[in-house]
Order: C-alpha cells, then sequence, then structure tokens
C-alpha cells in the first residue's frame, strides 16, 4: 500500500475520469395511430334455419315433436291417422288395398327364391332409387309377393316407409308407426299381409294391409315402462320373438293375447335375433356389448342354459345365420373384422374365418350387417366404406366376389335387404334412400 501511495495511482485514478457526464436523455418515441375510416353500419346476419325460413325466406312448416315429445301409440291405429302428411289418403288407401288385393291372389308365397342369386350378381344393375323415409334407415325388408316389388324400410324417429316398386317415387308412402327407432322390419312368413315394426319405444306393432291399420302386438308391462325393443324375428308363422334391453326373450303367440317371457342375459339386453331356417328351435343372438351366444329354445333354463356363448373384442351388431343349409353365422365387429362361424347346425360355433374390414361407421351411419344370399352358403353380402361407393359381396374365404355399384350409388349403403322370392337386393343408406338392384 505504501507503494501504491508512492506511486500516486489514486490520483491518476481521478485525472482519468471524464470531467463532464453526459445526462441520460428519454429516448421513448410516441406514434400518433392512424384513425380507420367508419364501416357502413349493416343489418346482422341471422340464420335463416333458426328464424324457421328455408333458403328462399319462405316460413317452414312447424317443427316435429321429438320421440319425448310425442305420445306412445298404443292400442290400434288406422292408417289415414299414422300419415305424416306427405302423401294423399286417397293414394294410401290405394295402394294398400292393391298390395293387399295381390296378397290374396297369390296366397302362399312358398316356393323360394326364383332361380340362382349367385349366378345372376354380374347380371343385376342399379335399376332405381328413392327416398323412402325422412331420415337414416335402420332397418329393413321385402313383401314376399311375385312380380310386385314392395319394400318397408323404418327410420331413426319411428317413420315407417312403404315403397311399391313399380310406380317409382311417387309409390312411397310414410306412416308414424312409432315414437322411436325402428329397430326391426318384417313381414309374416305365412303370406305377407302383415308388417311387422319393433321399435326403441317398446312397442311391436304389426300393420295389416288389408283392414289398413296399426295392432299392437306387444307393449312392455306397466311396471317397467322404460323397456325397449332391440330386435324382433320370426320363430314360426305364429310366434315372434321379441329382444328387450333387460336381457329377457319375449315369446308373442298371435293366436292368442298372451306373452310369455325368458332370460337370456344378465348382462345386457339382446341386440339382434336370427332364426334358424329349419331348425325353428336353434336362435342365434346379439348379447350386448360383444357376446354371441347360440340357443336350443326347447331347453332354456336361464342365462347359463346358452349352447355356446362367444366373446368379442369389441361390439358387434348382428349374427346371421347362412339361408341354405344354416351351418354358418357370419358375425361383425367394431375391430374391423368379420368372422365367420361353422358348426351352428352341431350346436358349436367353431370360428374358421376371419376377414378385414373397415365396420367404422360412426355415430351417423347404420351399423354394417352383413347378410348371407338366401340361396348360399358361400356368399354374402355387406356394405362399404370405400370409395368409389358400393355393395360388395364376399365370399367364406375373404375374397371380393362381386361389387354392386352405379352412377347413382354415391353414398355409403349400410343395410341390404334381399327379394324372398324374385332376383332383387335393395340397399339403403342413412339419409332415406334406398337403391334397388336388379
Amino acid at each position: 500500500m505504501e507503494m501504491l501511495k508512492m506511486l500516486k495511482i489514486d490520483a491518476m485514478k481521478e485525472e482519468a475520469k471524464p470531467t463532464v457526464t453526459e445526462s441520460k436523455t428519454n429516448t421513448t418515441r410516441f406514434y400518433r395511430k392512424a384513425v380507420k375510416p367508419a364501416k357502413p353500419l349493416t343489418p346482422s346476419r341471422r340464420s335463416l334455419r333458426i328464424s324457421g325460413r328455408d333458403p328462399q325466406g319462405i316460413e317452414l312448416p312447424p317443427r316435429p315433436p321429438t320421440p319425448e315429445e310425442r305420445p306412445l301409440k298404443l292400442g290400434t291405429e288406422t292408417v289415414q291417422s299414422a300419415n305424416t302428411g306427405l302423401s294423399e289418403p286417397g293414394e294410401i288407401s290405394e295402394s294398400l288395398a292393391d298390395i293387399a288385393g295381390r296378397v290374396t291372389e297369390q296366397g302362399r308365397s312358398g316356393d323360394g327364391p326364383c332361380g340362382s342369386y349367385a349366378a345372376a350378381l354380374t347380371d343385376l344393375a342399379l335399376d332405381t332409387l328413392a327416398k323412402v323415409t325422412p331420415l337414416r334407415i335402420a332397418s329393413m325388408a321385402f313383401s314376399p309377393l311375385r312380380q310386385k316389388h314392395v319394400l318397408a324400410a323404418g327410420d331413426k324417429r319411428g317413420v315407417l316407409g312403404l315403397w311399391d316398386v313399380s310406380r317409382g317415387g311417387l309409390g312411397v308412402h310414410n306412416l308414424s308407426a312409432h315414437t322411436g327407432l325402428i329397430a326391426g322390419v318384417s313381414f309374416s312368413p305365412a303370406d305377407g299381409a302383415r308388417c311387422f315394426t319393433s321399435s326403441y319405444d317398446g312397442l311391436c306393432r304389426a300393420l295389416d294391409l288389408e283392414r289398413q291399420q296399426f295392432d299392437q302386438v306387444y307393449a312392455p308391462p306397466d311396471s317397467q315402462p322404460d323397456l325397449f325393443l332391440n330386435h324382433h324375428t320370426h320363430r314360426d308363422e305364429n310366434i315372434l320373438l321379441l329382444g328387450r334391453s333387460d336381457g329377457r326373450l319375449v315369446q308373442r303367440d298371435l293366436r292368442t293375447p298372451d306373452s310369455t317371457s325368458l332370460r337370456l342375459s344378465d348382462r345386457g339386453g339382446l341386440r339382434y335375433l336370427n332364426v334358424h331356417p329349419s331348425r325353428e328351435h336353434c336362435l342365434a343372438v346379439v348379447e350386448r356389448p360383444n357376446t354371441v351366444s347360440l340357443w336350443d329354445l326347447r331347453r332354456v333354463k336361464g342365462p347359463r342354459s346358452a349352447l355356446q356363448r362367444v366373446t368379442l373384442p369389441r361390439t358387434c351388431a348382428s349374427a346371421i345365420i347362412s339361408r341354405h343349409s344354416g351351418d354358418r353365422l357370419v358375425v361383425p365387429c367394431a375391430d374391423d373384422f368379420i368372422r365367420i362361424y361353422d358348426g351352428v347346425n352341431r350346436g358349436a360355433l367353431d370360428a374358421s374365418q376371419t376377414i378385414r374390414h373397415n365396420n367404422q361407421t360412426g355415430r351417423w351411419l347404420t351399423t354394417f350387417k352383413p347378410t348371407w344370399l338366401p340361396d348360399s352358403d358361400e356368399l354374402f353380402v355387406v356394405g362399404s366404406m370405400l370409395q368409389p361407393r358400393r355393395v360388395e359381396v364376399y365370399d367364406i374365404s375373404g375374397h371380393v366376389h362381386h361389387l354392386l355399384m352405379g352412377a347413382d350409388l354415391l353414398t355409403v349403403c349400410s343395410t341390404v335387404a334381399f327379394h324372398p322370392s324374385e332376383r332383387a337386393i335393395a340397399a339403403a343408406n342413412s339419409s332415406g334412400k334406398v337403391h334397388l338392384f336388379r
């Protein structure tokens, strides 16, 4: 330190400092914002749909009531009171009278398919199409009439559409049959004089074509009003089988007002029913959510008395027995596979083939339900998500045997139905349109 003082280091530091210090100035600059010109005031836009008008500004008709707002259709109802208003009352009466007259003339349909479906696939072409129901079609069936194609389709709001194909779009009549989704549609196996419908509203009704009225076939007990029907099928011409949401199978004898029920499942409702074509006691059932079971209706003693149960990885929508020999079962699954089982006649299901197929229809489309050709155990038909739109015919080895396509087939057709006595295939989409191949 003494040495530093002698060298006068501190004095030198002071001399090195600047004598004048620069003051800091505020360099912040302020800019005046440009004033945007005011926009002319225009009236705010309003949705025509919300205001109850169509794109041309014309006032729309009143909104139809939702299923929760509509009263349950109990008892008997005439066709005229069930008319949705899209057809004239006289047209409906005339059309149903014509169909009923044909039923009386032909009697039983009984001879089976006219010719071979498998041999005629290459000759089938998209013949006509029509909008049969207002909304998404969930079920569909052909009348067994020969020489006159009559189709019935049920949509998600309970509307039953009847289509006389020979009259084109003019032959469509809509009837408000239920207040919920129509899960099953079928014609009576005896003569086709009645059209049966089962619905999520819990009712099963029959449209009598001769008397032109809906008859109540089944209604849930008063103590369980929340029960609904998932599907129905015919055991024979007199006994109707109904699948309930509580896991019970209802057997309704059409000759008496009584019905009996059998508990088949403790896990969930019965989603789909299919009876063997020649053994009326053999029944295939889809139990919610992902179980397929095989039953002998002569020996049902509870949920554990099934001949066999098969559990799938994800949910399945149907299980359909082949209509020729009845030995095969086709089951679609939400894991994007279609499974084929053998051994139905033996009462044991053996997995024989797994076919990869896109089954992701989503919430807005009806799920795929593969259907066997009426005269074949080798070929089945299913809708497709692929472009261009098509209906696919597969063989049991998993190969595409044939494609049903057409210039007017522009949407996914989920529901397929075969005419029981003539070569005609109907494919329905989720906007209510039906495409007819013949």
